[in-house]
């Protein structure tokens, strides 16, 4: 914003202020309503970066919840997504359903919030890297009882130059460690 539109958009609201609350409150009890006010709405812009992590800690409590994630296929996501992708999300929990019974719609939004319960006795379990990672940590925590809630994010797909695209070896990759995931959990019971 640059400094001339600031100007004019701080008269504009200041003028509303004076006008509404000036002359409706005594010269004293001005400083007592529009200070609070302020401070709210510094408090407002502050946690604005860090929303999203705050709305899931609070459905982590209202929901009596162990873990909390980010799910862009949920009814009130919105999602700007390529097609591609949302076929490929889509092929990828299909898969994690049939192979752990983990009815979790998408793993990769990136938005996690753990109790500290729930992550601290599988933590240390954790052998993948990579975009298995999540699923691994997912599924140790579903196989020791954990609940996992989804909340609805907002997802805006932006490709900057500088990042690699995701190639047929990355989801070959994904693929071999979901896999090696699944030994671990049928074979060798690791994360009971």
């Amino acid at each position: 914003m640059e400094q001339a539109q600031y100007n004019q958009l701080f008269s504009f609201i200041w003028n509303i202020a004076t006008d509404v609350l000036v002359y409706a409150f005594d010269k004293g009890e001005y400083k007592k309503i529009i200070m609070p006010m302020m401070v709210l709405r510094r408090i407002d812009v502050l946690l604005e970066p860090t929303k999203a992590i705050l709305l899931a800690q609070k459905k982590m409590l209202d929901d009596n919840k162990d873990v909390v994630i980010g799910c862009k296929f949920l009814k009130d996501s919105k999602l700007d997504y390529p097609f591609k992708r949302k076929v490929i999300s889509m092929g990828y929990y299909i898969m994690l359903l049939v192979l752990f019974h983990l009815n979790v719609k998408d793993t990769q939004t990136g938005l996690k919030v753990f109790r500290v319960e729930a992550i601290k006795p599988v933590a240390h379990l954790i052998r993948t890297s990579g975009f298995a990672y999540d699923i691994e940590l997912l599924v140790a925590i579903h196989r020791r009882g954990f609940s996992i809630a989804q909340m609805p994010v907002e997802v805006v797909y932006v490709r900057d130059s500088g990042v690699k695209r995701i190639g047929m070896k990355d989801i070959w990759q994904a693929f071999c460690d979901t896999w090696a995931i699944f030994g671990r959990v049928y074979f060798k019971h690791y994360y009971d």
